[in-house]
């Protein structure tokens, strides 16, 4: 699933929208419009790993992603 704001980069943040007439939907977020947002990634990247099995991901991009926590975390930690 690409994400639901960008549609550039593979979602790893996923949450449940529901409309006004109740109908219930899968939005789909990268780290970085995760964290514009003001969604925390790694708070919630471990729950959605169960989602990320069967979907049909660039692992390329994945990984860039990874690297972007990781920079992120060094930078909060300065490491």
């Amino acid at each position: 699933m690409q994400c639901s704001i960008c549609k550039k980069n593979p979602a790893i943040i996923f949450a449940n929208k529901i409309d006004e007439n109740g109908k219930n939907t899968l939005e789909g977020f990268c780290y970085n419009c995760a964290k514009q947002k003001g969604i925390n990634p790694l708070e919630v990247l471990a729950k959605q790993s169960a989602v990320l099995e069967g979907d049909n991901i660039n692992l390329e991009e994945m990984t860039s992603q990874f690297e972007d926590i990781f920079k992120d975390l060094a930078r909060k930690f300065k490491c």
